[in-house]
């Protein structure tokens, strides 16, 4: 940058500064998205002012019914990191103030101005905004928190408890068919008023009272089965089912392959549909955090790009109808033949 453009972008700001505090700051205002929402509607709010190269507004308190959101800016000249040509009327931030309960809120932004000659700063102005949220449908929160029972069956009951990121966690305090307690572990995330959890049950013969209690004789199974299925999907495993599964195979697909009609084969294939969509979901989730991570912290490093790869592998068209592999996908072999002198020679 040449020192005439740095003088420029040091006018600018200075310009944008000066406007800024005195008589633009008024036209700061405070939106909301959606409007007028409902409980069960997540909430964003958005702080506009003037351009003037300032920085993200921070939110220093989170009470009951209320939100502020402070701004500091440093009078006299300072020079701007960017700034856009031609520089834009106004800029916007964005905040998500998430899922909350019915009621009347108040939001507030201050905008201080740091004295750089003393160190002193001054609030110079504050706006104010309400928001009204609408009863919806009732969402799971943090008061949610708790042990829970129904006096008509007391003698099982849940203890549930809303985690940071929006998930449940459960546990099920409950009786086996036969007799014995059985305990169920969930967690999942929430979604406005409900929440799906995926639960395991410690089972095995080690789940007995200590000392006589063995670890190594207690397995988590993931529950998306009754007790009874659960055992049944067990008993199958000590049979040829065991000898030619692998070893880690899920106890509903024992019982699917294993099915006592088209209904209940049909019944456990959906079920298994929707768990492994569910893994799917996760791990496809995990890799775009794991490549948004990697970007993030290094974003100077360089990336292989194998789109633009036209190699595709070399099958024998009659293996690759075999494994039903589209024939477009797939380069034949070069035919081998034998010429006049016996040579063998490569051909397509």
């Amino acid at each position: 940058m040449t020192r005439a453009c740095r003088k420029h972008a040091l006018v600018a700001h200075a310009l944008f500064a000066w406007e800024a505090f005195h008589g633009i700051a008024a036209a700061q205002t405070i939106t909301f998205s959606p409007p007028m929402p409902a409980s069960d509607t997540p909430v964003t709010v958005t702080l506009t002012e003037p351009f003037d190269c300032a920085p993200q507004p921070l939110l220093v308190a989170r009470v009951d019914g209320a939100f502020r959101f402070q701004s500091t800016l440093t009078d006299g000249v300072v020079q701007c990191p960017f700034i856009p040509f031609p520089p834009p009327n106004r800029t916007s931030f964005d905040e998500t103030l998430g899922l909350l309960p019915a009621g009347t809120y108040a939001v507030t932004w201050d905008v201080y101005l740091k004295h750089v000659a003393d160190g002193s700063t001054a609030l110079v102005s504050s706006t104010s905004a309400t928001l009204t949220v609408a009863a919806g449908a009732l969402a799971i929160s943090p008061g949610f928190t708790g042990n829970w029972y129904d006096p008509d069956a007391s003698g099982h009951g849940f203890s549930i408890e809303v985690l940071p990121g929006n998930v449940l966690l459960a546990e099920w305090f409950v009786f086996a068919p036969d007799g014995g307690q059985a305990w169920f572990t969930a967690s999942g995330p929430i979604t406005g008023n409900h929440a799906v959890l995926q639960a395991y049950f410690p089972d095995g013969a080690g789940g007995r009272f200590p000392p006589n209690f063995d670890a190594a004789r207690l397995q988590a199974q993931f529950w998306g089965l009754s007790l009874e299925e659960v055992r049944r999907a067990n008993l199958l495993m000590k049979g040829p089912r065991g000898a030619f599964s692998a070893p880690n195979i899920t106890p509903v697909e024992v019982l699917g392959i294993h099915a006592r009609s088209d209904a209940e084969r049909q019944k456990y294939a959906e079920q298994f549909a929707r768990i492994l969509r569910a893994d799917t979901e996760r791990v496809l989730a995990w890799t775009v955090a794991h490549a948004q991570a990697t970007a993030k912290l290094y974003p100077n490093d360089p990336v292989i790009d194998f789109s633009g790869n036209r190699i595709r592998p070399t099958v024998d068209p009659s293996v690759a109808e075999a494994a039903l592999v589209p024939k477009s996908a797939i380069t034949p072999p070069p035919r081998r033949s034998r010429n006049v002198n016996g040579r063998s020679r490569s051909g397509n």
